[in-house]
């Protein structure tokens, strides 16, 4: 039997990435999905500022968002 395995990368340092980062970073820093982390932006979870179409957050926000403190139960869809 063949197990699908789902390849992730992750980010171990901010150290030479942008201010303002993007939803695909911060799912590589925190090990979440993306669709979660969006998720998570739309319903204000996660301080973040949409510039034009895309969602972008803050190194700071991002530092002061208490990592694995929140859940699939924060979001009521």
């Amino acid at each position: 039997m063949k197990i699908n395995t789902i390849k992730r990368n992750y980010i171990s340092s901010l150290e030479g990435l942008p201010y303002m980062l993007t939803l695909e970073m911060v799912a590589g820093l925190t090990g979440f999905n993306y669709e979660t982390i969006k998720k998570y932006c739309q319903k204000g979870v996660i301080k973040a500022r949409k510039i034009g179409r895309e969602w972008r957050i803050s190194q700071d926000d991002f530092l002061n968002m208490g990592l694995g403190t929140f859940d699939d139960n924060d979001i009521k869809l």
